[in-house]
């Protein structure tokens, strides 16, 4: 199974981020592979880039972001 971002969220995220700036998020190599629409996102992934984009994460999981 693959998850992929679908096209207008990829575009939304290039109107906000770089590889760069996206890569200081998560990885360069996970911010290149979202770029080129090849990465397979994982929950994890999910997570951060609804933090970094603004977008609500489901409600129905718990997180604990050791981050916080």
């Amino acid at each position: 199974m693959e998850i992929r971002l679908k096209p207008e969220y990829l575009e939304e995220i290039k109107k906000k981020h770089t590889t760069y700036s996206l890569g200081r998020i998560l990885s360069n190599n996970q911010a290149v592979r979202i770029f080129s629409g090849e990465a397979n996102i994982t929950l994890k992934t999910y997570y951060v880039l609804c933090k970094a984009m603004g977008w609500d994460f489901p409600e129905y999981f718990s997180v604990k972001d050791d981050a916080e």
